[in-house]
């Protein structure tokens, strides 16, 4: 990866994302350790997590419907692939 200016900006605490997101610190915990999709991207600083404000909001697009017709169909497909044939 190159050198980008943005990955510069002020980190975000977990409880920071999270009150942005309007969910809890725990739900960032769950999906970090668990894996969502599409995932958060986060940072590890020694042993603290952090986010990019710029991970975050491109994250938020990219969950960003404007139906549900695609989100069901995404559920679909996802559950489609859990199955063995």
């Amino acid at each position: 990866m190159g050198f980008n200016a943005d990955s510069l900006a002020p980190l975000l605490t977990p409880t920071q994302t999270a009150e942005i997101l309007g969910v809890s610190p725990a739900a960032l915990e769950a999906w970090r350790s668990r894996g969502i999709t599409p995932p958060l991207p986060f940072c590890k600083v020694g042993r603290l997590v952090r986010y990019r404000p710029s991970d975050v909001s491109a994250w938020v697009s990219a969950r960003t419907h404007v139906t549900t017709t695609r989100l069901e169909r995404v559920r679909q497909e996802m559950a489609g692939r859990g199955s063995t044939g």
